[in-house]
């Protein structure tokens, strides 16, 4: 290899997408004279892969050639930095301990819409979108993904389309199987379930009942996961405050906020989620505030503050749907307002951020 560059060994064949998608092509050969694929990385990368799998990377961002060693995507056989100035190294490495210790988690939140029995949607009937919906968590991939008004007849759809995650939550109307989950999805690849409860928001939240003025049940499903990469914990809180009460949507918030507060340990990075039927300006989000919470949608450079509740078309749209986080780095937050295949996946759009724990 020339000056420079780095003697890899492919575990995987063809190479990642990531490495796939724009290569410098410079030379059509290897030193050995065997013929190679050339391609160009989007971060400018030369690589090229012989029919030995061998393949030649000229790393300018030793940071990036860490970040792929720790992700598994490329396995080192020899590296050649016998020209490499040791002030370069000393920052590989310690580009690579750090990024050990902080791997980017994708976290979903999202009102799936109840599968009416009456199709009172129409042509935005569940039997319409379900296929969108399985294609948006395919194409997004998040460790975690929060739904709201699911029935258990979408949960079992969605447990067939997606055998990578596995599903906690219980029926608000009975603690079982009756009424909308609050569920979360986790990739188990990804995540490890350490425990989770729910909680009714109500004067008594132990057990299935109506809080204060709410038109219906309302629950928060509250889940520890531990990180497979990381090796760190984060609680996750899905809910879903109620459409009507406006007593029941401040009393839930400070119940959530209490149960937070105090939830084992208040140090652990914590995600509050869902959809809200609330504005962010909303005076019951105070309680959020007084137990560390910040608004999510406010943290990183790259935000989006699009309006979440569409009414698939037909209602005022408004931003309804939040996330809120406590001793987490948000790095992107974006509203899942794509084409899936089918004009609205719900009457609300996904919102999704990637996080730092």
């Amino acid at each position: 290899p020339k000056q420079g560059q780095v003697r890899l060994m492919s575990a995987c064949c063809p190479l990642d997408v990531r490495l796939l998608s724009a290569l410098k092509a410079d030379n059509k050969r290897t030193t050995s004279g065997h013929q190679a694929d050339i391609k160009r990385t989007s971060n400018g990368q030369e690589c090229f892969r012989t029919r030995r799998n061998i393949i030649f990377v000229r790393f300018d961002n030793y940071a990036y050639l860490c970040s792929l060693i720790c992700n598994g995507l490329i396995t080192v056989n020899k590296l050649y930095m016998k020209h490499i100035n040791r002030f370069l190294l000393f920052f590989a490495l310690l580009a690579l301990c750090q990024t050990a210790q902080a791997q980017e988690l994708k976290i979903i939140s999202f009102n799936i819409r109840y599968n009416s029995w009456n199709n009172i949607d129409g042509e935005n009937g569940w039997p319409n979108r379900k296929a969108a919906v399985v294609k948006m968590i395919n194409e997004e991939k998040p460790a975690a993904i929060g739904l709201q008004e699911a029935l258990i007849d979408q949960l079992q759809y969605l447990d067939s389309c997606l055998p990578q995650y596995r599903r906690i939550g219980v029926g608000r109307d009975d603690g079982k199987l009756d009424g909308e989950f609050m569920a979360i999805y986790y990739d188990t690849s990804r995540l490890e379930l350490v425990n989770y409860r729910t909680r009714w928001l109500s004067e008594t939240p132990a057990e299935p009942s109506l809080g204060w003025d709410a038109a219906c049940r309302r629950t928060v499903t509250i889940a520890r996961f531990s990180d497979r990469l990381s090796d760190k914990e984060f609680d996750y809180f899905n809910t879903h405050l109620d459409h009507v009460g406006k007593t029941a949507r401040a009393e839930g918030a400070q119940l959530i906020a209490e149960t937070a507060g105090g939830y084992e340990t208040s140090d652990v990075p914590a995600i509050i989620g869902g959809d809200m039927n609330s504005t962010i300006d909303d005076d019951i989000f105070q309680a959020f505030y007084n137990t560390g919470f910040k608004v999510a949608r406010d943290l990183p450079s790259v935000t989006s503050r699009v309006d979440t509740y569409t009414g698939f078309g037909k209602d005022k749209p408004s931003l309804i749907d939040h996330f809120f986080v406590r001793n987490v780095e948000v790095e992107l937050f974006r509203t899942l307002n794509g084409d899936y295949g089918v004009p609205y996946i719900s009457d609300h759009y996904p919102i999704e951020m990637v996080i730092r724990l």
